[in-house]
């Protein structure tokens, strides 16, 4: 566990900021859970992106536009936009050509925050530690 304090603006610019206690928590659960998300929405976007690659310059893909359209689809509904780079070329025949990866540096930033969550509490250290902010019912805080 970790902690700092955490200013929250108030809704209208006259309203004073409201500061608070934030405990940063790790879940080895949670962490596992996003690995195995992530590894399906790309499992997933990488069956697509193959298909589309496959079918680039041909009767459904035949124009850069298409494809990029396509791109996009599959890039929305996979959640895979922050991480999917593509590159849209023409073969000698000027047909559209697709090359696409993952950004392995995105990836790597996604995985280093795997399981980590904040709690924010209006209680001081001397009211309640930490471990007992996480362990509090919700009614309780």
């Amino acid at each position: 566990m970790l902690e700092d304090t955490h200013t929250l603006p108030g809704r209208r610019k006259t309203d004073p900021e409201i500061r608070l206690r934030r405990i940063l928590v790790h879940s080895s659960g949670n962490a596992r859970g996003q690995q195995a998300a992530r590894a399906r929405r790309l499992a997933h976007a990488t069956e697509d992106l193959d298909k589309l690659q496959r079918g680039a310059g041909g009767r459904f893909y035949g124009t850069a536009e298409k494809i990029a359209a396509r791109i996009g689809m599959i890039a929305r509904t996979r959640c895979v936009e922050d991480c999917l780079r593509t590159t849209t070329t023409a073969d000698p025949d000027g047909r559209p050509v697709l090359e696409w990866h993952f950004g392995q540096d995105v990836l790597a930033a996604q995985a280093a925050v795997d399981g980590w969550y904040a709690l924010l509490t209006n209680l001081t250290p001397a009211q309640a530690t930490g471990e007992q902010v996480l362990l509090a019912p919700v009614s309780h805080l």
